[in-house]
């Protein structure tokens, strides 16, 4: 089976290298690079340039303006000619055993339409961060793993081709979020999942300098206005999925974005959760928050919480 790698890039010079070897370094070899350059002004074309010259990968170079990485995902599609699909963040890597491991998966399970992979994040200097992993013989609440934002990592994962011929792609409106939007319209379609125990890929948080407080606003509003599609086609197509872990979740999603915009976030509590709901405590709700919750109620307890932290309580 062909394997093919979509590789976006804008103004990666530093990082670039270290991704195309880290496909170099593949063990499986039946491949195909697809690199779209997304509008770059440094130099991250011509060291990918240098490195076709000197590679033995089949590797091929599109450029289109700068319409962001979902754009640029769905241009690569149109050229791919692998059954499965390895997207790769060009500040990313990927250790010599990830495609080879989840073919051997997709070979030993049915040629699921989604292998979920576990990874870990580092920083700059290659210090771990976070990692995920996941067990395969678990039966997971795919649902609640959505919500949770617990489906692997687009770097991570390996898709099956077949999905993205049913005009399935990558939403090219939506600056944030565009991975588990994905996620949600594969869910809907009652694709085929497995799970990848093995941690295979390495994804780079990076600074990305000053963001302005309207996109970290878009961000939030972005992030629970999916949460509430999710809620809303769970409540209509499969109520009984509706638990409480699910709205725990979406009410952690709503306190995100309360000191974003507080308006709509009480919009949100007020719509979807009920006079009797309680949080849990969690490592998002203290002891003592859920105690406040219990007495004032949503909107003064948070609040309380925001005043607090401007006194510089925990």
């Amino acid at each position: 089976m062909k394997v093919s790698v979509i590789i976006p890039f804008y103004n990666v010079q530093e990082y670039i290298l270290d991704c195309l070897n880290s496909v170099e370094n593949q063990k499986y070899r039946e491949i195909e690079v697809i690199c779209v350059n997304d509008g770059s002004t440094d130099e991250s074309q011509k060291i990918l340039e240098e490195f076709i010259l000197s590679s033995n990968l089949e590797i091929k170079l599109i450029n289109q303006d700068n319409l962001g990485a979902p754009s640029a995902r769905n241009t690569a599609l149109k050229y791919c000619k692998g059954d499965y699909i390895q997207f790769l963040d060009a500040d990313d890597i990927l250790l010599p055993m990830k495609i080879d491991n989840q073919i051997k998966l997709v070979q030993q399970n049915n040629f699921p339409d989604l292998i979920v992979g576990s990874y870990k994040s580092i920083d700059l200097e290659s210090n771990l961060i976070s990692k995920t992993t996941y067990n395969p013989s678990f039966t997971y609440n795919l649902w609640e793993n959505l919500i949770y934002t617990n489906l692997g990592n687009t770097c991570s994962n390996l898709f099956k081709s077949n999905i993205f011929k049913n005009k399935i792609k990558w939403d090219e409106s939506l600056k944030s979020s565009q991975e588990y939007n994905l996620m949600f319209t594969l869910l809907q379609k009652r694709i085929s999942i497995i799970f990848d125990s093995q941690i295979n890929t390495f994804i780079r948080i990076r600074p990305h300098g000053s963001i302005s407080k309207s996109n970290i606003v878009e961000k939030w509003e972005r992030y629970v206005e999916l949460r509430v599609r999710i809620i809303n086609y769970l409540s209509s197509n499969k109520p009984e999925t509706v638990n409480d872990k699910i709205m725990q979740a979406f009410f952690s999603s709503i306190r995100m974005l309360y000191p974003y915009n507080p308006k709509l976030a009480k919009s949100y509590f007020k719509e979807f959760f009920s006079h009797n709901f309680s949080p849990k405590i969690s490592s998002y709700n203290s002891r003592f928050y859920v105690f406040v919750f219990k007495i004032f109620g949503f909107s003064s307890t948070e609040k309380i919480k925001l005043f607090a932290k401007k006194l510089n309580f925990k």
